[in-house]
């Protein structure tokens, strides 16, 4: 699956009356302002409000947008933008998150209001993200968090600005700027419950010399499977397919075949307990690169770059394929199955073990490259031109325990394996 965006904009913006964006203030440590005060001295001064593409100044009443600053998301200590998210009230309804059994297994989403992620616009400084090509919503796992300076969030709908992508609102992720220093930081979290550990390591460094300033960010995470098994809400299930299979053969119910330890017998059938084998959060390998680049040209024109690129696999099993077909001949007729008449045809519910659980890895390669030029014709207008390319590649493949219905039949007829006692 491939899946390509490419925009081009032109935006001409003028400072209209009076408007301050409380997510832009720098002199304030609150996570959600509803309002902002007028300033009490006469300055004219732009500032770029979620929602919204034009620069006002302090007199009318924002829409309340809540900011998550650099060190709430230091000491919540997640290792990616999904994580970050998630817990947030506007996001009660939940949003997709890595979960083993889907061709989307590694990708994370935000969806406010419970409206769909699909109507939840995802922003990188102020620029759209590319939609996943399955959920058709941006992959937050895309953005590496060592890069992140604040998240805003504008709960509000914004679908006169952006369009109806944006019915539930805005999020917008933005990168450090202006920001000179390097960082190194690594972390591990390790789960009491087996699986589940998170490991991270991250570099950032930023420089300003002159008229250009630039930034470059590289992260590195594992995420450890989690097995259904290690979860009590999880374990515990229960299926007819099981490898010692259960039959049924004539006008005979499907009963346990010979083969069947008794304690895994009930009303009359083979149990089989598939979380035993199954992961239900997949094991996450990624690694993300994304630099930035501003240079002033000149007093009145500004260029910058961004780009990213990221590269992560995601890997989970299942139980081994459950299978339900017909075998007749005479490796039937020697098996001594009651209630079985020689020469008649025998149905079969098994579990493959012979072949192992069924394994799949998923992996994903995603680029972003963003050139912008800012010309300020006066105090008051300017004029922006935007250009990008987002490319987002998924393989999903099966790399084992899959098979072919009619291969199962051949092989259990004439005696390759036995499904009756498992082998």
């Amino acid at each position: 699956m491939k899946l390509r965006a490419i925009t081009l904009s032109m935006m001409l913006a003028g400072t209209l009356s009076a408007q301050e964006s409380a997510a832009e203030l720098s002199n304030t440590s609150e996570t959600e302002i509803e309002t902002a005060a007028p300033a009490e001295d006469s300055r004219v001064e732009k500032i770029e409000v979620t929602g919204s593409l034009i620069k006002r100044v302090d007199v009318e009443g924002p829409s309340p947008v809540r900011r998550i600053d650099r060190e709430a998301i230091e000491k919540a200590g997640h290792n990616s933008v999904g994580d970050i998210l998630r817990n947030l009230s506007s996001n009660s309804f939940g949003s997709n998150r890595e979960k083993s059994g889907s061709n989307a297994a590694g990708v994370a989403t935000v969806n406010l209001k419970g409206l769909g992620a699909g109507n939840t616009l995802v922003l990188m400084n102020g620029q759209r993200m590319a939609r996943d090509g399955v959920l058709e919503a941006p992959d937050l796992n895309l953005i590496p968090v060592s890069a992140i300076d604040r998240i805003e969030i504008l709960n509000d709908g914004a679908s006169a600005t952006y369009g109806t992508d944006a019915l539930g609102g805005v999020v917008n992720v933005i990168t450090k700027k202006d920001w000179n220093g390097s960082e190194v930081m690594t972390r591990h979290e390790q789960s009491v419950e087996a699986g589940g550990n998170l490991s991270t390591v991250s570099v950032a460094y930023g420089k300003t010399t002159g008229k250009l300033n630039s930034m470059i960010a590289v992260q590195g995470r594992n995420n450890t499977k989690v097995m259904a098994s290690d979860r009590d809400w999880t374990r515990g299930g229960e299926s007819t397919f099981a490898p010692t299979a259960n039959y049924q053969t004539g006008s005979n119910g499907t009963v346990a075949s010979p083969s069947c330890p008794a304690e895994n017998i009930q009303n009359g059938q083979c149990i089989y307990d598939y979380t035993s084998s199954a992961s239900s959060i997949p094991e996450i390998q990624q690694a993300n690169l994304l630099t930035e680049f501003n240079y002033q040209l000149s007093a009145n024109t500004e260029l910058s770059l961004t780009s990213s690129g990221t590269y992560k696999e995601s890997n989970w099993n299942y139980a081994p394929n459950a299978a339900f077909f017909t075998i007749q001949g005479p490796w039937v007729d020697g098996k001594g199955l009651a209630g079985h008449t020689t020469g008649d045809p025998v149905n079969i519910r098994a579990r493959m073990v012979q072949a192992g659980t069924r394994d799949t890895e998923v992996t994903t390669r995603a680029f972003r490259v963003s050139p912008t030029w800012t010309q300020y014709l006066s105090d008051t207008w300017e004029m922006k031109l935007v250009a990008g390319h987002e490319e987002v590649k998924r393989d999903d493949i099966g790399v084992g325990g899959y098979l072919l219905q009619d291969k199962i039949e051949q092989y259990a007829s004439d005696g390759t394996i036995d499904v009756i006692d498992g082998t």
